[in-house]
């Protein structure tokens, strides 16, 4: 797992300490670099109680969703793909109700929120987040 502590200047909840490079399940690379700020995972409110925000162990998982939602205006994959790897993660990184559970409350928050306010990614300003791009088709 790589380092991530809680973002220190509150911009986003977590701060990626280390560059990471995953393997998407289309055989994709995804290079995410150190200094990454993120959110975590997105949980509707009334979910909130059954399922924190933050879990220790499919941490990962946010991490990757949301570099990828983050990355939506510079790659071609859609939301459904990026939610399938979301759910693949969490079943390999997560346990019990959450890698179940999970995916679904996310899928529906960004369903809600894309539908609804056109926004997947909710409301920030992307010029401050550090973005690189490095993704090697295989």
């Amino acid at each position: 797992m790589p380092r991530i502590i809680p973002d220190k200047a509150k911009y986003r909840r977590w701060y990626l300490d280390e560059d990471v490079s995953h393997q998407l399940h289309n055989g994709h690379l995804l290079h995410i670099s150190k200094g990454y700020r993120f959110d975590a995972h997105s949980v509707p409110f009334p979910f909130r109680l059954l399922f924190p925000k933050y879990n220790e162990q499919d941490i990962y998982a946010a991490l990757i969703h949301d570099a990828l939602c983050d990355l939506a205006p510079w790659h071609r994959y859609p939301r459904k793909f990026m939610d399938k790897e979301y759910t693949i993660l969490m079943q390999r990184y997560s346990h019990g109700r959450r890698e179940y559970w999970m995916p679904f409350a996310v899928w529906l928050y960004g369903w809600v929120r894309y539908t609804l306010w056109g926004d997947y990614r909710g409301e920030y300003d992307k010029h401050k987040t550090k973005v690189s791009v490095k993704v090697t088709m295989v």
